[in-house]
């Protein structure tokens, strides 16, 4: 029978077949102990009796000098299930592997370092440090099949989490996929952007489309909280777009067809809602509530698209404005009509106060029809 070449095992292997080797003859020894012992020659050719312990220890011997001998002579050896991990070696498991750290605060339960790291976070369960000296991604996930997640993270109570890059034009977290790159979800906040202070327009550095950016205050003059900007074009520093911000009014929600919040007129829709006399005349501001009648418009709007529709306007040259209810009124007109009595309308823009209330005035006597086309938010 041919065997093969211990040589060429794997170091494991040849350890475990030798124990397997060193129970066989201790098994053997164990039937044959009660028979006497075995006589082996001596120097001068008389027998001599070898003890039951002398012979295991001879046999435990001889296998161990093979082990020691096989692993000196082999590079180490992959670590195979239940065993301690071999460093410089793959290593294969087909159970699961985990590392539980017990004690105070450590710098981190498991780490890949690349080089040194001068200042490592501290607390972090696994670490995952490119320097480019051996490795140019900290951690790279790939998901291959149907319904698997390359990277999940989840938090309790703060961010799942928290990437950095040490290059201008390298993302510190990039994802791509055929279906969804990034998927995230929290009770505070889907995502959080961290506000950086310039604003993008006056970057020295390429802009990439597809970026968002979201800018800080920079003093109390030019201060804007939280400005959500958006790249539409490449270039130094490309061509950006203002999507949200302290300063702007938000998006315009169009209602399928304008709601009427207020009428003047006795008996006008909605009834409910008055006084139901004219605008008197001379300025005198009426305030009123956008949101009446259930139109739709929430506190909280910053603005409003409405319809005004002045009905048996005194004959002169009067004028009309609307403006928020909370603001001192404006020096512009609304609308401004002349000559003879009658109906006028126009369509126009106007902020709301917090509870989406507006203040409306008129220089002549008229009746004011009023309808909501949409808001602002």
């Amino acid at each position: 029978m041919n065997h093969p070449d211990p040589a060429a095992e794997d170091p494991v292997a040849l350890l475990r077949r030798e124990v397997q080797a060193l129970q066989a003859r201790i098994d053997q020894l164990e039937t044959e102990r009660a028979r006497p012992a075995a006589a082996a020659p001596s120097e001068d050719g008389a027998p001599v009796r070898v003890g039951r312990r002398r012979a295991l220890a001879g046999l435990a011997g001889a296998a161990a000098a093979g082990t020691v001998a096989a692993l000196a002579s082999s590079s180490p050896a992959a670590a195979d299930d239940g065993d301690p991990l071999t460093l410089g070696v793959p290593n294969f498991s087909t159970s699961p592997t985990s590392v539980t750290v017990t004690g105070g605060p450590t710098t981190c339960g498991l780490g890949v370092i690349d080089g040194s790291i001068s200042d490592p976070p501290d607390g972090a369960a696994v670490l995952a440090h490119a320097a480019g000296a051996q490795f140019d991604t900290s951690v790279w996930a790939l998901a291959e099949g149907e319904g698997i997640t390359a990277v999940r993270g989840h938090s309790e109570n703060g961010m799942a989490g928290f990437f950095t890059s040490g290059s201008t034009d390298v993302p510190a977290l990039l994802a791509a996929g055929f279906g969804i790159g990034v998927s995230a979800a929290g009770a505070v906040g889907q995502v959080r952007l961290t506000p950086e202070t310039p604003p993008p327009t006056t970057f020295t550095t390429e802009g990439s489309t597809g970026t968002l950016y979201m800018q800080a205050g920079q003093d109390e003059e030019t201060f804007i909280d939280g400005t959500l900007w958006a790249c539409v074009e490449d270039g130094v520093p490309g061509t950006w777009r203002k999507l949200a911000g302290h300063d702007t009014a938000g998006a315009l929600h169009i209602f399928p067809a304008p709601r009427r919040v207020y009428d003047s007129r006795p008996g006008g829709v909605p009834t409910a809602v008055g006084p139901k006399t004219p605008l008197p005349a001379g300025n005198v501001a009426r305030t009123l509530d956008l949101k009446a009648a259930a139109s739709g418009v929430p506190a909280g709007a910053t603005g409003a698209l409405v319809t005004v529709l002045l009905v048996n306007a005194t004959s002169g040259a009067g004028n009309f404005t609307i403006w928020a209810n909370d603001q001192p009124k404006p020096t512009a007109n609304t609308l401004v009509w002349g000559g003879d009595a009658g109906r006028f309308t126009t369509l126009a823009v106007t902020s709301v106060d917090s509870l989406a209330r507006v203040k409306v005035d008129a220089s002549l006597q008229t009746n004011l029809v009023l309808d909501v086309v949409g808001y602002f938010r």
